[in-house]
């Protein structure tokens, strides 16, 4: 069984929908993003040079998520697995991307979309 770091439940401000009623504000998305990396040595060793720096990763999710515009949350989703994969430590990434419907429909308070990726496939 591979190593795993989650980076549960969090939480940024962009513009995504397919409609323009949902682009005109920003709205709060959930983004949970579990990683396949070796972590023994980092473990041992109590050095954060050997493991994946979840401080910085957030930032750089951050960056990228809300500096654009997205219709859909899988293309979010597209976006923070291909930046993630691009950390040579990481074996391989599952993304979940949650958005709350500001007005529920159809008894549906929100949907999710969930990916996994491994390197090179």
């Amino acid at each position: 069984m591979a190593d795993r770091l989650y980076m549960n439940d969090m939480r940024f401000q962009l513009h995504v929908g397919a409609t323009e009623t949902e682009r005109m504000t920003k709205q709060t998305i959930s983004i949970t993003v579990g990683l396949e990396a070796e972590l023994r040595n980092a473990g041992a060793a109590d050095d954060l040079s050997r493991t994946i720096n979840y401080a910085d990763l957030y930032k750089e999710i951050q960056a990228r998520v809300e500096g654009k515009e997205f219709n859909l949350i899988e293309a979010v989703a597209e976006t923070v697995t291909d930046l993630v994969l691009g950390h040579p430590r990481v074996d391989a990434v599952m993304v979940r991307v949650v958005k709350q419907l500001p007005k529920p429909r159809y008894s549906l308070r929100d949907v999710t979309v969930e990916i996994y990726r491994k390197r090179g496939e």
